[in-house]
């Protein structure tokens, strides 16, 4: 008996005693010869339905090994994630070898819109944790964004309950001052 790795060559296996032409030449799972309708390449005879399923996109052994190669040749170029017991220089060489700067002025410098207020001392300290957290700068911009966004969204609302609030306000005066309203403004 002949076992798959012993023979790569593309054959059809077929079943004694199972007639001859083309119903001797059935492979060992039933399926037709390789062409037919609901047929699977002849090589793949020889291995396991739940096998052959696996390696259907396969034309051949060999188009199958160099798939085997390039798989392998891809997962040899993967980066391992440190775990939680990883030295620190590991760690550290990881998020590098990704893309974070060497050090957190790597970073450089946030320009934020015109007329927003901005705290360069928190700027370098977001950045010292974006460091040690291993972002890169794409990362630690988008970030950066986000908050500015934020803080801009926020001020602007802000502004507009203090707008709001100053009508409510004097509203609420003029009702109870009345013709007084300007007078009392103007002594306060």
């Amino acid at each position: 008996m002949r076992r798959w790795w012993m023979s790569l060559r593309e054959e059809p296996v077929v079943v004694q005693g199972a007639g001859s032409g083309a119903e001797g030449a059935q492979n060992a799972s039933g399926a037709e010869k390789a062409g037919e309708p609901g047929s699977s390449p002849t090589w793949t005879a020889k291995f396991a339905p739940e096998v052959r399923e696996g390696v259907k996109q396969f034309k051949s052994e060999e188009d199958m090994a160099r798939g085997y190669i390039a798989l392998r040749t891809d997962y040899s170029k993967r980066k391992a994630i440190p775990g939680a017991d990883a030295k620190p220089e590991d760690r550290e060489a990881f998020y590098n070898s990704l893309g974070r700067p060497e050090k957190p002025e790597g970073y450089g410098k946030y320009a934020p819109p015109k007329d927003h207020p901005w705290d360069e001392g928190n700027e370098q300290k977001f950045y010292t944790s974006a460091h040690k957290l291993g972002l890169t700068k794409d990362q630690a911009k988008g970030l950066m964004d986000w908050y500015v966004q934020s803080q801009i969204t926020d001020m602007d609302g802000m502004g507009r309950e203090s707008i709001k609030a100053r009508e409510d306000a004097e509203k609420g005066l003029r009702d109870k001052w009345g013709a007084s309203y300007d007078r009392n403004v103007s002594l306060s």
